[in-house]
């Protein structure tokens, strides 16, 4: 196969990709990976041998095909299909970060049929296409070392630091705390921390285990008397006590089964039914006749009409999550995000059951953290921005509630928005329905339906008011 040679000037390497197996880089648009020499011969016969194929085809690698392009000091190049967007793990609910963890463990038990394992366990290399994970570090891929007598399964540790202990952490009730540390991708959550922040201290811990061996000494001889009762306590106490390490013996597939039923069995907080039911009793057409609807039908005859490939909806509880299965069912890629993890983990439940292209992710649009971004992590403006951006209700809590002026909120929304914004605001001329930040509004003379258009029309090139009523507000749709 004759190759061609894309000049240098021309790739764009990504900044989460200094792999020395494979870099990841865009040429024109599309995105590819480029393996070196010494490497070439091992990923080529992973397409001869089919195993490309069938991961790809039981969606646990992303779509990859090998191309005849090539570029300096690399002698393979591959295409990627591109994920509409780039989420991060201190972004996903606790119940995607689990349900990630359990894709990982798959794709090893998978890949060890094949002698193959992945060289590290670190989220960052799964995606969410919509809800599914998807892995996309396709040279993380790699034999399985020779010896392997001192860890079955090589990438466990790096396992328990970015999966298993930040799920224990959220068990615990500190998914704030594992999120923060998640943001280390060098070093992720260690045991001791576990230890440290569990309900379980290690004083605890340390006094069960003291039980148990003082139990399995003095009482062995006596176990065939005591029968079945004495054994279930023992059990029970060694439960309590926390998992014991696996034997180094231990079969590596069936230390990954081991492995997966530990994530399987931890506790973490269940879907609320409220939120689920609020989001299921969506219809496709809001009718405007409905009581306090009236925008939701503005915002699906605007969705409609506009038809924008992707819909980035901001603090979409506030609506209940309809406007995100709206523009999902009209065809657009949504991203939704919220700060309340509930209502996260609620949307997540419903897309996995319908089946929709909606990335349910946990953010706040006015946390300082939406800004983290170095030479490898991107700022949440340039992976999530949409064609459209949706922000219902959200001004007066972000003015009254988090301290942000006018100027900022409407900077950031635009910074998300690629062409479009519909954003709904409402003052002291509808204070029925936002009572809470009534007395406020009152006191401050620049939070009004005027100076807020005027400061949209500086960002935009287009302001028109497509929906006011007394008790809901106005929506503005903005065109850049």
């Amino acid at each position: 196969m004759e190759t061609k040679k894309i000049p240098a000037c021309e790739v764009d390497f990504q900044g989460l990709s200094i792999d020395c197996r494979g870099r990841l880089f865009e040429w024109k648009g599309e995105l590819y990976r480029a393996i070196p020499v010494e490497l070439s011969a091992f990923y080529r016969h992973l397409f001869d041998n089919d195993t490309v194929r069938e991961l790809v085809e039981k969606e646990l690698l992303v779509d990859t095909e090998l191309t005849d392009l090539k570029i300096d000091d690399y002698d393979v190049v591959l295409k990627h299909q591109r994920i509409p967007f780039v989420s991060y793990p201190h972004e996903w609910c606790d119940h995607m970060l689990r349900d990630a963890a359990l894709f990982h463990l798959n794709l090893c038990l998978h890949l060890d049929t094949y002698n193959l394992t992945t060289d590290d366990a670190h989220p960052l290399n799964i995606l969410f296409n919509g809800s599914q994970p998807v892995f996309v570090d396709f040279s993380s891929i790699v034999q399985l070392p020779t010896d392997i007598s001192d860890c079955p399964w090589p990438p466990a540790e790096h396992f328990n630091r970015f999966f298993l202990n930040p799920l224990k952490l959220m068990q615990c009730g500190h998914a704030r705390i594992a999120r923060w540390l998640l943001l280390d991708f060098y070093y992720g959550v260690f045991e001791s921390e576990v230890e440290a922040l569990s309900i379980r201290t290690l004083l605890d811990r340390s006094l069960a285990s003291g039980i148990i061996a003082l139990l399995q000494i003095k009482m062995q001889r006596y176990l065939d008397l005591v029968g079945r009762p004495a054994k279930t306590m023992m059990n029970a106490l060694a439960s309590w006590a926390g998992p014991r390490k696996p034997e180094q013996s231990q079969p590596r597939r069936e230390l990954l089964k081991r492995i997966r039923e530990e994530v399987e069995t931890i506790s973490l907080p269940t879907v609320d039914q409220e939120c689920l039911r609020h989001v299921g009793n969506i219809s496709m057409a809001p009718s405007p006749s409905e009581d306090g609807r009236s925008i939701l039908h503005a915002v699906h005859n605007s969705l409609a009409s506009l038809q924008p490939a992707s819909v980035l909806d901001i603090e979409f509880a506030t609506h209940s999550g309809c406007c995100s299965v709206l523009a999902a069912q009209l065809g657009s890629q949504v991203v939704s995000i919220d700060s309340n993890e509930s209502h996260v983990r609620a949307l997540y439940e419903y897309t996995l059951r319908k089946k929709l292209t909606i990335l349910p992710l946990l953010m706040d649009l006015s946390s300082p953290a939406l800004d983290f971004s170095n030479d490898r992590l991107a700022p949440a403006s340039k992976r999530l921005g949409c064609d459209l951006v949706l922000a219902l209700n959200i001004v007066e809590r972000y003015v009254f509630g988090e301290g942000l002026n006018l100027d900022t909120i409407i900077d950031r929304l635009s910074l998300f928005s690629r062409r479009w914004l519909l954003v709904e605001f409402s003052d002291r001329e509808s204070p029925k329905k936002y009572s809470e930040w009534k007395e406020m509004m009152f006191e401050i003379p620049w939070y009004n339906r005027d100076d807020f258009a005027q400061r949209l029309k500086e960002r935009f090139q287009t302001v028109t008011t497509i929906h006011s009523q007394p008790d809901s507000g106005v929506l503005f749709l903005c065109e850049k």
